[in-house]
């Protein structure tokens, strides 16, 4: 078991004094495992640790079992910290998915904080990732999802490990007995209305007793699917490339249907997008197929998950969510007026009007300009006087030519000299 930490550590180069190892621990056998395996390794080990245990706040027993954890991390001589959540479901969403998004967000958090690079350890091994690719096959999940779980992977400013994907739960429990190490059964793992819980204690045991192996087969099943998928996404990345300017979806030749598909994904998943559904994703190729006039847009996910995806122009933008709460809370009487000697920052558009936005606008006011009234939302048969053009035009004609989508329009910046549009800053989807 130590030989497999080191190896993990080494091959991705995180022992090292400028790594915070922050290590999962919810006192089950799993995490009991690798924390007791680290704890041992500690002498021989330069980057830094740090146990945390989640308390999702679901089980009576959970601040018993925070003491437990702090109380072995006490006798190994760990750093330990808890961290507790509100993890309650929310309407729509399943326990489990309450509680996964509660813990990595918490991760998330904790990653913010540190001044050095963090990884993640969790304790995820063969058996869990058998479970996994046969939950995604139960999902109708293409390869990515049947690849099933990675080695390491990025999460908010620090990645995920998970170094005992090559143990199995047998090599686990026979290491935790040969240490005698005491950890906790959360008797949630026993309800069979969990899906994770229904495979691993009703349908894992019969694929078993036909199949012996059937954990390490279908792990390994995942790890080859894992390994097309990354030749897969070495050729879709140079097709998004030639298909996406600035973030935005904007195909530069008709595409198959497959690959258009494949495509969306990737760039889905590049905008941090969770992947949506195959119908979902049939509405979306849709929207291309609209008129370039069309106001089309898709929605799915719950909450602060949500996602929208628009069309303008025969392009599509990932629209972040929570930028657009904010811009809708934009009172513009706030910033009628600017003076131009100083900087001026909306915080609703997270914008920040000063002479070095103007120049990379192309704006020029007036050289006379001290004070530039501003105003939102007029009325698309404004004329723009723009200094060093001969002929105005209209606001809407304005907003066309920059190829602004129409949702975006009414939280530009307009500015005024004497009562004339003289120019108009160009905010971004996201």
């Amino acid at each position: 078991m130590q030989q497999t930490l080191l190896n993990f550590l080494e091959r991705y180069q995180l022992n090292n004094k400028n790594t915070l190892l922050i290590i999962g621990y919810s006192g089950g056998l799993d995490s009991s495992v690798m924390l007791h395996t680290l704890a041992q390794l500690q002498g021989s080990l330069h980057a830094q640790l740090l146990a945390v245990y989640i308390d999702h706040g679901l089980q009576a027993e959970s601040k018993a079992w925070a003491s437990h954890c702090e109380a072995k991390c006490s006798a190994y001589n760990m750093p330990f910290q808890t961290i507790r959540i509100n993890a309650q479901a929310a309407q729509g969403q399943s326990p489990e998915q309450a509680a996964r998004a509660g813990r990595y967000h918490a991760f998330e958090t904790l990653f913010a904080q540190q001044d050095i690079a963090s990884v993640l350890l969790t304790a995820h091994h063969q058996d869990d990732q058998a479970e996994t690719l046969l939950l995604q096959l139960m999902r109708g999940a293409g390869p990515a999802g049947l690849s099933a779980m990675p080695a390491i992977k990025a999460l908010g400013q620090g990645r995920q490990g998970r170094p005992l994907l090559s143990k199995s739960r047998a090599e686990l429990e026979e290491y935790a007995q040969q240490y005698q190490l005491s950890y906790i059964q959360d008797p949630s793992n026993l309800e069979d209305n969990y899906d994770r819980n229904y495979l691993r204690n009703r349908v894992m045991p019969l694929l078993q007793q036909r199949w012996p192996s059937a954990n390490t087969t279908v792990a390994r099943s995942a790890a080859l699917l894992a390994e097309q998928q990354i030749l897969l996404n070495a050729e879709l990345q140079a097709a998004l490339q030639k298909n996406t300017q600035e973030g935005v979806f904007a195909p530069a030749e008709k595409l198959a249907a497959s690959k258009l598909s494949a495509l969306l994904r990737l760039w889905l998943q590049e905008q941090g997008a969770a992947i949506p559904s195959q119908g979902v994703l049939a509405q979306i190729q849709k929207l291309l197929d609209a008129r370039q006039d069309a106001k089309g847009e898709v929605t799915w996910g719950e909450f602060d998950d949500s996602v929208i995806i628009r069309s303008y122009g025969g392009r599509l933008y990932c629209c972040d969510t929570q930028l657009e709460k904010q811009r809708a809370s934009l009172t513009p009487e706030k910033y009628s007026v600017w003076n131009t000697t100083s900087s001026l920052v909306i915080k609703e558009l997270e914008l920040e009007l000063n002479e070095d936005l103007l120049q990379q606008q192309n704006i020029r006011l007036p050289e006379a300009t001290v004070h530039v009234d501003i105003k939102f939302n007029q009325p698309n048969s404004t004329r723009v006087y723009q200094v060093g053009h001969q002929h105005s035009k209209s606001l809407k004609n304005a907003f066309q030519e920059a190829k602004v989508p129409h949702w975006l329009r009414a939280y530009c910046p307009l500015l005024y000299v004497d009562d004339k549009l003289r120019g108009i800053i160009i905010i971004s989807c996201s």
